[in-house]
């Protein structure tokens, strides 16, 4: 199994490519977002969980059962899949423990880092514009730019321990990709058509497999 593993801020463009990278590879998604609001469920009965109640429960979880707790759900839930898929894509990863479960699961893996920009500032200006010419995101907790500044503080480096470390997992994808395996930056930039990022994402992956950059990792 061929894990693509989807690293990015609100609005890099991540989920865009990862809703369309799936079909195209003849497989599915697994959100571990999704998967916290199932968990929630199963515990609560929440069937639509707020924000704010996503980031206090997947603390508590990440306490009792391990900041990889995420993870291990998407490895656990790639176990039911039939056994002709070759390649998941699971979206979604906010901690390195995440990244470093799927590292040493014993599946080849490819981590996908999606920046707007190279230029951090300009990164956080074209994902602000991005929100602003789509409104139907407005009441997902992002009424203004103010707001927005606040959920991307919280998501690239949130205040508590095990809080969303994005700006980290994005730093492991770069090491991985310095290191020639298991990981790539991708620059998605405004107003190109969705064929031709789609394109360039596939030839990321295909270069990869070829070059025999996404090895087995021994599990431990």
């Amino acid at each position: 199994m061929l894990i693509i593993g989807m690293v990015g801020m609100p609005k890099s463009g991540k989920n865009y490519i990862g809703d369309r990278l799936a079909p195209l590879l003849g497989t599915e998604t697994i959100g571990l977002s999704k998967l916290l609001r199932e968990k929630i469920f199963e515990e609560t009965g929440d069937e639509k969980p707020t924000r704010e109640v996503m980031f206090k429960k997947v603390l508590e979880y990440r306490r009792r059962e391990g900041a990889d707790v995420l993870a291990k759900l998407a490895l656990k839930k790639i176990e039911s899949l039939p056994k002709n898929n070759k390649m998941v894509v699971i979206d979604g990863f906010r901690r390195v423990e995440e990244m470093e479960a799927v590292l040493q699961s014993g599946h080849k893996s490819l981590f996908l880092g999606v920046i707007a920009h190279e230029d951090p500032e300009t990164d956080r200006q074209i994902r602000l514009q991005r929100l602003q010419r789509n409104p139907d995101q407005r009441g997902k907790g992002y009424e203004d730019a103010a707001h927005f500044d606040e959920i991307d503080r919280f998501e690239w480096a949130g205040p508590d321990e095990l809080g969303s470390r994005i700006g980290d997992c994005l730093a492991r994808v770069s090491e991985l990709e310095k290191e020639g395996v298991q990981g790539r930056i991708y620059v998605n930039r405004d107003f190109r058509p969705p064929r031709e990022i789609m394109s360039e994402v596939m030839k990321i992956i295909i270069r990869a497999n070829k070059e025999g950059q996404i090895p087995n990792k021994e599990k431990k």
